[in-house]
Protein backbone atom coordinates (compact mmCIF):
# COMPACT_ATOMS: atom_id res chain seq x y z
CA UNK A 1 0.00 0.00 0.00
CA UNK A 2 1.24 3.17 -0.56
CA UNK A 3 2.21 5.90 1.72
CA UNK A 4 -1.02 8.16 -0.12
CA UNK A 5 -3.45 5.70 0.90
CA UNK A 6 -2.52 4.62 4.02
CA UNK A 7 -2.70 8.25 5.08
CA UNK A 8 -5.56 8.98 3.58
CA UNK A 9 -7.26 6.46 5.85
CA UNK A 10 -5.98 8.44 9.08
CA UNK A 11 -8.97 11.18 8.78
CA UNK A 12 -12.12 9.03 10.04
CA UNK A 13 -14.37 11.56 11.67
CA UNK A 14 -17.64 10.64 10.47
CA UNK A 15 -19.21 14.01 9.71
CA UNK A 16 -22.21 12.41 7.84
CA UNK A 17 -24.77 12.95 11.09
CA UNK A 18 -23.70 16.33 11.00
CA UNK A 19 -26.65 18.95 9.71
CA UNK A 20 -25.77 22.43 10.60
CA UNK A 21 -22.70 24.31 9.33
CA UNK A 22 -21.34 24.65 12.82
CA UNK A 23 -21.42 20.84 13.07
CA UNK A 24 -19.86 20.41 10.09
CA UNK A 25 -17.30 22.77 11.20
CA UNK A 26 -16.53 20.95 14.20
CA UNK A 27 -16.73 17.69 12.46
CA UNK A 28 -13.30 19.17 9.95
CA UNK A 29 -11.69 20.64 13.20
CA UNK A 30 -11.75 17.18 14.48
CA UNK A 31 -10.11 16.36 11.35
CA UNK A 32 -7.69 18.27 11.12
CA UNK A 33 -6.86 17.89 15.10
CA UNK A 34 -6.46 14.18 13.69
CA UNK A 35 -4.40 14.83 10.54
CA UNK A 36 -2.07 17.23 12.95
CA UNK A 37 -0.92 14.29 15.17
CA UNK A 38 0.20 12.28 12.63
CA UNK A 39 1.74 14.83 11.27
CA UNK A 40 3.61 15.78 14.43
CA UNK A 41 4.25 12.09 15.44
CA UNK A 42 5.49 11.61 11.18
CA UNK A 43 7.52 14.93 12.12
CA UNK A 44 9.37 13.45 15.10
CA UNK A 45 10.52 10.09 13.32
CA UNK A 46 11.65 12.26 10.16
CA UNK A 47 13.57 14.72 11.93
CA UNK A 48 15.51 11.47 14.56
CA UNK A 49 16.62 10.79 11.03
CA UNK A 50 17.92 14.20 9.67
CA UNK A 51 19.86 14.37 13.11
CA UNK A 52 21.57 11.00 12.68
CA UNK A 53 22.87 12.18 9.54
CA UNK A 54 24.32 16.25 10.80
CA UNK A 55 22.84 18.75 13.02
CA UNK A 56 23.19 20.67 9.66
CA UNK A 57 20.52 18.32 7.84
CA UNK A 58 18.29 18.80 11.03
CA UNK A 59 18.59 22.54 11.18
CA UNK A 60 17.32 22.20 7.15
CA UNK A 61 14.61 20.30 7.94
CA UNK A 62 13.40 22.79 10.61
CA UNK A 63 13.91 25.43 8.96
CA UNK A 64 11.53 23.46 5.96
CA UNK A 65 9.08 22.65 7.99
CA UNK A 66 8.78 26.20 9.62
CA UNK A 67 8.44 27.27 6.09
CA UNK A 68 6.03 24.82 4.90
CA UNK A 69 3.76 25.61 8.18
CA UNK A 70 3.74 29.35 6.94
CA UNK A 71 2.90 28.46 3.43
CA UNK A 72 0.06 25.71 4.53
CA UNK A 73 -1.25 28.93 6.34
CA UNK A 74 -1.47 31.58 4.00
CA UNK A 75 -2.24 28.75 1.25
CA UNK A 76 -5.65 28.35 3.16
CA UNK A 77 -6.26 31.25 4.34
CA UNK A 78 -5.80 33.32 1.04
CA UNK A 79 -8.02 30.95 -0.30
CA UNK A 80 -10.79 30.73 2.34
CA UNK A 81 -10.57 33.47 4.35
CA UNK A 82 -12.91 33.49 7.07
CA UNK A 83 -12.40 36.94 8.75
CA UNK A 84 -15.57 38.07 7.44
CA UNK A 85 -17.44 35.59 9.55
CA UNK A 86 -18.94 33.34 7.00
CA UNK A 87 -19.18 29.62 8.39
CA UNK A 88 -18.82 27.83 5.43
CA UNK A 89 -15.62 29.68 4.64
CA UNK A 90 -14.68 28.42 8.08
CA UNK A 91 -15.31 24.77 7.43
CA UNK A 92 -13.63 25.10 4.20
CA UNK A 93 -10.19 26.97 5.76
CA UNK A 94 -10.00 23.91 7.94
CA UNK A 95 -10.40 21.34 5.33
CA UNK A 96 -7.75 22.90 3.55
CA UNK A 97 -5.05 23.04 6.18
CA UNK A 98 -6.02 18.95 6.72
CA UNK A 99 -5.22 18.06 3.37
CA UNK A 100 -2.01 20.20 2.95
CA UNK A 101 -1.40 18.53 6.24
CA UNK A 102 -2.00 15.15 5.03
CA UNK A 103 0.19 15.59 2.29
CA UNK A 104 2.93 16.95 4.45
CA UNK A 105 2.72 14.21 6.31
CA UNK A 106 2.99 12.08 3.20
CA UNK A 107 5.87 13.73 2.33
CA UNK A 108 7.63 13.80 5.52
CA UNK A 109 7.19 9.73 5.62
CA UNK A 110 8.93 9.78 2.21
CA UNK A 111 12.15 11.63 3.68
CA UNK A 112 12.07 9.36 6.61
CA UNK A 113 12.35 6.30 4.44
CA UNK A 114 14.92 7.84 1.82
CA UNK A 115 17.45 6.65 4.29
Amino acid sequence: MSLALAFAGLVAADCSTATTQSEMNDCALAAYNEADVSLNVQWWKTLAVFRSRSVEDAERLRAAQRAWIAFRDAECDAEFPFSLGVSLDKGLNINCRTSLTLERTVRLAELELAE
